[in-house]
């Protein structure tokens, strides 16, 4: 929470053990403020929802106060990116950037065959804090960096970031290994299935760059053979 703007997570509301919900929220915002809610629960009001379970209300990140916005539409899928600070070439990248992460977007879907949400939320931060990077159902949210819009690595790695996560929206919140999709909400929980969740999402962050020419093809093997490296160098990968 800042002056202007809060980013809302019930990650920090008081959690009540055995309670799964539904569950309804009033987010009581300053005078002025505006909010953008991903999809995925039932409006009820002005700034009033209900979720289907308390889990859902933890997979649904709010933003409210000020933020900047691009919207764009990939058939009747109207995809959200809501950036909540700028950084250097702003004015001039933005939309690049976005038309970017949608070629991803749409080889995603071409996978799969369709999209498995209404609509889609993008909440990103060029803040050096923000070193964000968390998948939900509807929704991600990613840190690019205060470089992205200058330097041509660093917005590579935001376009990939961002696909990354937005591959989760199967892999992970839907396809589901099943220790995943039982978390210890009071202990946490990190089974050995998070492989599948990553594992196959970090290719495809890879393959689906490629496949929309965002990276050329010697750098996609280039990377597939280096991160092989990387985890077979790590004593926990036997």
């Amino acid at each position: 929470v800042a002056s202007d703007q809060a980013l809302l997570l019930a990650t920090r509301y008081l959690h009540v053990p055995g309670f799964e919900g539904p569950c309804r929220v009033r987010y009581e915002l300053p005078r002025g403020w505006r909010a953008h809610h991903p999809s995925g629960a039932r409006r009820l009001a002005e700034n009033a929802w209900e979720y289907r379970s308390f889990p859902a209300l933890l997979d649904t990140p709010v933003v409210a106060g000020a933020f900047e916005s691009r919207v764009r539409a990939a058939g009747a899928v109207r995809f959200h990116f809501l950036f909540l600070d700028r950084a250097v070439g702003f004015e001039r990248r933005a939309d690049a950037f976005c038309d970017e992460v949608m070629k991803g977007a749409e080889e995603a879907r071409a996978v799969f065959g369709a999209y498995p949400f209404e609509d889609y939320t993008f909440i990103l931060s060029c803040s050096p804090k923000a070193s964000w990077g968390l998948e939900h159902a509807t929704s991600t949210t990613c840190g690019l960096g205060p470089e992205v819009f200058v330097d041509e690595q660093a917005w590579f790695d935001g376009v990939r970031v961002c696909v990354h996560e937005l591959f989760h929206a199967w892999n992970g919140c839907r396809l589901r290994p099943a220790p995943v999709g039982r978390p210890d909400l009071l202990a946490g929980a990190f089974p050995d299935a998070l492989w599948v969740t990553e594992g196959f999402t970090r290719y495809y962050e890879l393959l689906l760059c490629a496949r929309a020419g965002l990276m050329p093809l010697e750098a996609f093997f280039g990377n597939v053979v280096n991160y092989h490296r990387q985890l077979t160098a790590l004593p926990a990968y036997r």
